[in-house]
């Protein structure tokens, strides 16, 4: 187990605040997977509190605790949102909190959130999806999930280096993203795959907005009146192959669309190796090397 607090705040919040953090980079939605990784990282970074109080609940000069719930009372004073992070962690073991006053009593609360957002430059529309963890207050406050914990984050940085467990950390200078955020591709729809797991349900909410370029803000569409369809379909993969002939410089390239059983087994392979083994594989018993050497000796 961890060895320590600073291997404790390292090796276990901060990771799993980054594995949440990363998963939200990610295009792919529909099983629930950022919803998963924030509930950790909310769990790590509640219960970071016992460990600091069992660690200098006797070292009263810089300490003054003498419960682990007056800590909590003064860490929810440094930061209101780790007494949202508190309860998103305790809704998602205990299911409903029935205690203690919270601010979120049932874990149908914590709601996964793809909310796609129109954007016009100079080639016309664009659209961005982005994902978030909306947490639903009992008097009906809505809080983004990744900001209360980019919140309690720095506290607990902060809480730390007051402690002497953490150093500071060496300035790097902040990467700024552009706002609004420019196109992703050249078509106009968001980048976004949407993933099901057979026989199981399948739910995701999504939100529709479009960018004020005045307020500069992202505002809600009004859907009014419409009416919203969409098409679930299976992917197939179709594989390109390419060889060159290095006398004249000319390519050749041959596609293969894979079957459904190897679709399957394509996606449960794990590593880079096991891929290309598995296609040259493919493209060897279709004879399909052999036809495209034959054709570039030729050329």
């Amino acid at each position: 187990m961890y060895d320590g607090l600073r291997n404790f705040f390292v090796e276990c919040v901060l990771a799993d605040h980054d594995a949440y953090r990363e998963a939200r980079d990610i295009k792919i939605a529909g099983l629930s997977i950022d919803l998963r990784l924030a509930v950790h990282a909310c769990s790590s970074m509640f219960h970071l509190a016992d460990h600091v109080f069992d660690e200098f609940n006797s070292t009263s000069s810089i300490f003054p605790f003498r419960s682990l719930k007056d800590y909590q009372t003064y860490l929810v004073n440094l930061c209101p949102d780790f007494e949202i992070v508190r309860d998103c962690a305790n809704v998602h073991k205990h299911r409903r909190l029935t205690r203690h006053t919270p601010l979120l009593s049932s874990a149908e609360s914590l709601e996964e959130v793809v909310v796609t957002t129109e954007y016009q430059d100079d080639k016309g529309a664009y659209a961005i999806a982005e994902k978030e963890i909306q947490v639903k207050l009992d008097n009906g406050t809505i809080k983004i999930l990744h900001e209360c914990l980019d919140s309690v984050r720095h506290m607990w940085w902060d809480e730390l280096l007051r402690l002497g467990v953490m150093s500071s950390p060496s300035s790097a200078p902040k990467k700024i993203q552009p706002y609004p955020p420019l196109r992703e591709h050249e078509g106009e729809t968001a980048l976004l795959d949407l993933r099901l797991r057979q026989g199981e349900r399948f739910k995701q909410s999504m939100i529709l907005k479009r960018f004020n370029y005045e307020t500069m803000k992202a505002e809600p569409i009004d859907l009014t009146g419409y009416q919203v369809s969409g098409g679930i379909y299976k992917p197939n993969h179709v594989i390109d192959f390419s060889i060159q002939n290095n006398k004249t410089g000319e390519s050749l390239t041959r596609s293969i669309e894979l079957t459904e059983e190897q679709n399957q087994k394509l996606l449960e392979l794990k590593s880079e190796n096991e891929v290309q083994s598995f296609l040259e594989q493919i493209a060897q018993n279709k004879g399909v090397f052999i036809e495209m050497l034959k054709e570039v000796s030729q050329q």
